[in-house]
């Protein structure tokens, strides 16, 4: 039975990857680089160092690691209203786990200035027992390293954990984990969403399941 349910942030909580990828085609272009927005689509899902990686066999590592954490440095200045983003059924969701007593965790490859900043934005601290950021971790997703950790801080084993995700990436990590994964149906970035347990259009979807694997 489901004890615990673990939510990515970026794509699961907020819809910040079209953002994300006008930002870095644009900065690309003004840097002088003419790179399509397909091949960018690839750096969705990444953690900061592994798309600094990308970034580094695309151009160079000197020219590359310098592209993407001074685009990092400058992304912070764009306006981005966190509030806005918040995907349709979050805090509904939510606070039905609360209800039912339903431990929560949020385990991103975003930083920890992000997380603070988007559950600030939207008063969502209060509804997850374990925050964890990527930047904590030497392994990212794909790694399980980072939902392993969340199971053991909840105090649950990762099989009675539900994940909910959106890239490929976390979907590999939550199946390594040995967890139920979720996957909230996105086709704009060409992610394999195959291996997930359940595909769903939206959060709405998710309390059906909890329901459905409670009465078994």
């Amino acid at each position: 039975m489901i004890q615990a349910v673990i939510f990515d942030m970026d794509g699961v909580l907020i819809d910040s990857e079209g953002d994300y990828l006008e930002w870095i085609t644009g900065y690309a272009k003004k840097r002088g680089y003419d790179i399509p927005k397909e091949t960018l689509k690839k750096t969705i899902g990444l953690s900061s160092s592994m798309i600094a990686d990308f970034f580094m066999d695309l151009m160079g590592k000197s020219a590359g690691k310098k592209f993407w954490y001074e685009f990092v440095e400058e992304s912070y200045t764009y306006p981005f209203d966190y509030q806005k983003a918040l995907n349709p059924g979050v805090k509904t969701l939510l606070q039905k786990l609360r209800e039912h007593r339903m431990l929560t965790g949020l385990a991103s490859v975003s930083d920890h200035k992000d997380i603070e900043m988007m559950l600030c934005s939207n008063n969502l601290e209060k509804y997850f027992d374990v925050v964890l950021s990527g930047a904590d971790f030497v392994e990212s997703k794909p790694n399980p390293e980072i939902y392993l950790a969340a199971a053991k801080k909840l105090g649950v084993l990762p099989e009675t954990c539900m994940i909910i995700e959106d890239s490929e990436y976390g979907i590999e990590s939550g199946k390594a984990a040995g967890a139920m994964v979720i996957a909230i149906e996105d086709t704009r970035f060409g992610f394999v969403q195959n291996r997930a347990d359940y595909l769903v259009k939206n959060l709405e979807e998710i309390w059906d399941i909890l329901l459905l694997d409670r009465s078994t």
